[in-house]
């Protein structure tokens, strides 16, 4: 309690030095946490944003089909019941898609595109398709019979096509003929995603009878409740599905590219985050060497009235770590405070950032653990190191110098 009171004594009579630790662990502590919950909030955006464009969570083909794509390798799909799905908890929606290739005709222009059918209700609730058409509108539930396409900008800039359009189709059918029609755009999406700027969408059934395919199709996609259950559900989903010739990949598996460049991207940020603990403990070394200095004397005179060396640490950690919780309440205060307008608003970039073909205009923030409680630990462990220094400074100090210097 002597020791404990003799802290508490010395804090207020170095108030200046007290409040200079603290704004340094303060200060430390922001830095650190918007750097994480910018890096993660950012990371979580790309992905949600780059899943919910296209790929989903979980996709499943025949095997074989993400590594050589064949319009042959189609499975009926009769073989997925809702009821089998139902049964996965995690699972918020899928849709099932025939995936291909065709050459597009308009006027005297020809351009290759990739042509994805695609169920029309089924695929608003799994992707973001709908929200995405910058031209046009997105077919409503009675369309699913009719000839009408969206095309990507960059289709639409080839052919020098518009709403409304007749665009001529022409490809090889599942069963060996030529299939070719006319079909008409109905909406144009964007061209700042990759994904979309050659590839035309039309409903699932027209897609089937155009390539004579009938109930086949290449591929489910899954939406989850969240990406960071992908490989938990995938798992279950093997488990409980009894025709091996089925493969399911998560998203990190189907655009592996992607994933390796944000893998990559984090570990160059974790060499940030150890330079910025790095900087924060030897600032506060700094401080906490300079405040031992001060009190050479002091130190000194305790020695000499029959302080134990353990009663000079215990002081030293006592003092710090009062300043460290003082530090840590304001330091959650302001990081919950500046990262919830992280979280909804963002930082928007002047030049947006390219990731996997796709364009980022903003940087948000995440609240998580990892975000809040882990800058803190870091804090935690910088105090500590930085006090062995200046504890073996202030035991090293002799009661009979320290007293001449009176």
């Amino acid at each position: 309690d002597m020791i404990l009171s003799i802290a508490f004594r010395n804090i207020f009579r170095q108030k200046r030095r007290s409040i200079i630790t603290v704004l340094i662990l303060v200060s430390g502590y922001l830095v650190m946490c918007w750097a994480m919950s910018m890096a993660e909030g950012s990371y979580n955006h790309i992905i949600d944003k780059f899943t919910q464009n296209f790929t989903g969570h979980i996709q499943i083909h025949k095997d074989g089909y993400l590594d050589s794509p064949s319009l042959y390798k189609s499975f009926d799909k009769k073989k997925f019941t809702k009821n089998w799905f139902d049964k996965k908890r995690a699972v918020k929606s899928y849709s099932f898609r025939l995936i291909s290739s065709a050459l597009l005709y308009h006027q005297e222009r020809s351009v290759p595109a990739k042509v994805v059918g695609v169920e029309v209700e089924g695929e608003i609730k799994t992707t973001s398709l709908d929200k995405r058409v910058k031209r046009g509108k997105y077919w409503l539930p009675e369309h699913s019979s009719m000839k009408q396409i969206l095309i990507g900008d960059g289709v639409a800039k080839s052919l020098k096509a518009d709403l409304g359009d007749k665009v001529v189709l022409i490809s090889g059918a599942y069963d060996g003929s030529i299939a070719n029609d006319i079909f008409t755009v109905r909406g144009i999406l964007p061209s700042d995603d990759e994904t979309s700027r050659f590839v035309i969408y039309m409903p699932l059934p027209v897609a089937q009878n155009f390539y004579y395919m009938e109930d086949q199709v290449h591929q489910v996609s899954v939406h989850l409740s969240s990406f960071h259950q992908s490989e938990k559900v995938k798992r279950d989903m093997l488990e409980n599905f009894s025709d091996k010739t089925f493969s399911f990949s998560t998203w990190k598996e189907v655009k592996k590219e992607f994933y390796m460049a944000m893998e990559a991207d984090k570990k160059g940020n974790q060499v940030t985050f150890f330079i910025i603990s790095f900087l924060v403990m030897f600032s506060v070394l700094n401080s906490l060497f300079m405040s031992v200095m001060e009190r050479t004397r002091e130190y000194g005179l305790m020695r000499a009235l029959g302080a134990s060396g353990s009663n000079i640490v215990f002081l030293i950690i006592w003092e710090n770590l009062i300043l460290y919780l003082v530090a840590l309440f304001f330091s959650l205060l302001l990081g919950t405070l500046s990262n919830l307008w992280l979280v909804y608003y963002g930082i928007s970039l002047s030049v947006p950032i390219d990731v996997a073909g796709m364009n980022f205009q903003s940087l948000f923030g995440e609240i998580s653990f990892f975000t809040m409680g882990v800058p803190a630990i870091l804090i935690l462990v910088s105090v500590s190191l930085a006090l062995v220094f200046p504890i073996l400074k202030a035991l090293s100090v002799e009661p009979q110098e320290a007293m001449r210097s009176y």
